[in-house]
C-alpha cells in the first residue's frame, strides 16, 4: 500500500502525468483541473524555480516564444505567465504554484517534480515549503536527488520520491539515503527483480508514461503500484477503475 501521507489509495493507482496532457496543455490549470474531474488518484505537475523566486510550472528548462528562447529560470514568474506554451493554441499561461494549490481542491493528492539546471538548490526548501504551508497530500519527486536531499534536511516528514530511467541499483540507493516514501521509474527498469528490490524496502513503485490498458494491468502485475498516465479519464475506464 502507498504511504497514507501520499493520498494515493492502495494499488492499482493512477496519476496524471502534467495533468490531462493527451487532451490539454501539460501543466496549465485546464489541465490539472480535467484530470482531477476525470478522476485521477493523483495529479502529477512539474515545477521550476523562476528568477523572481515563484515557483512556475512548466516542465522544459527552456521555452520558444515569439521573441526567441526564454531560460525559465532566468525570467520572471510574471513574464513566464505572459508566454504561451508550445503544445497550448488555448492561451493560457504556466500556472505558479500558488495558483494551483488555489484552483484545485485541497484534498487533491499532488505529486510536485522539481526539475533544476541552474537555481540554487538552497532557495528551493524555504519557497517550497512557503508554498505548500499545511497542504496534506503532497508528494515530492524529482530527477535531481540532491535537491530532494536538501528539501528532506528541511522537512524531515516530507514524502519524497526519487525518480530514474537507468541505474536501477542507484534509484535504489538514492531511496534509502532520502528516506524515500515512493520511488518513479521508467518502464525500462520495471521488471520482476526491481520490483521485489523496491518492495522489500517497503517501497512502492510508481511507472511512467503508460496510456494502454494492456501495458497498464502487465505492469500492476508485475507489481507496480501505480503509473503515471497522459490520458486519466480513458485509463481509468479500460481498467475499470473509474
Amino acid at each position: 500500500m502507498l504511504p497514507a501521507a501520499c493520498g494515493l489509495p492502495p494499488p492499482p493507482g493512477l496519476v496524471a502525468h502534467r495533468g490531462a496532457s493527451g487532451e490539454y496543455p501539460e501543466n496549465t490549470l485546464a489541465s490539472l483541473t480535467a484530470a482531477s474531474e476525470q478522476g485521477a488518484h493523483m495529479l502529477e505537475v512539474d515545477l521550476q524555480l523562476a528568477a523572481d523566486g515563484e515557483l512556475v510550472a512548466v516542465h522544459d528548462f527552456e521555452v520558444e516564444t515569439a521573441w526567441g528562447p526564454r531560460i525559465v529560470e532566468e525570467t520572471p514568474a510574471e513574464e513566464l505567465r505572459s508566454l504561451i506554451s508550445d503544445r497550448n493554441d488555448i492561451g493560457a499561461p504556466y500556472p505558479t504554484l500558488a495558483e494551483i494549490l488555489t484552483a484545485l481542491p485541497g484534498e487533491m493528492p499532488l505529486n510536485l517534480e522539481l526539475k533544476r539546471r541552474r537555481a540554487d538548490a538552497a532557495l528551493w526548501p524555504d519557497r517550497l515549503l512557503e508554498e505548500l504551508g499545511a497542504r496534506p497530500r503532497v508528494l515530492v519527486s524529482s530527477f535531481d536527488w540532491e535537491l530532494l536531499a536538501s528539501i528532506r534536511r528541511d522537512a524531515p516528514d516530507m514524502p519524497l520520491a526519487p525518480i530514474g530511467a537507468r541505474k536501477p541499483h542507484d534509484l535504489l540507493r538514492a531511496a534509502e539515503r532520502l528516506g524515500a516514501a515512493t520511488v518513479h521509474c521508467h518502464r525500462r527498469l520495471a521488471f520482476g527483480d526491481f520490483f521485489t528490490a523496491a518492495g522489500s524496502s517497503g517501497w512502492p513503485v510508481i511507472v511512467y508514461t503508460v496510456n494502454d490498458a494492456r501495458t497498464a494491468r502487465d505492469l500492476f502485475a508485475r507489481g507496480a503500484a501505480g503509473v503515471f498516465t497522459d490520458f486519466p479519464g480513458a485509463l481509468l475506464e479500460e481498467l475499470d477503475l473509474a
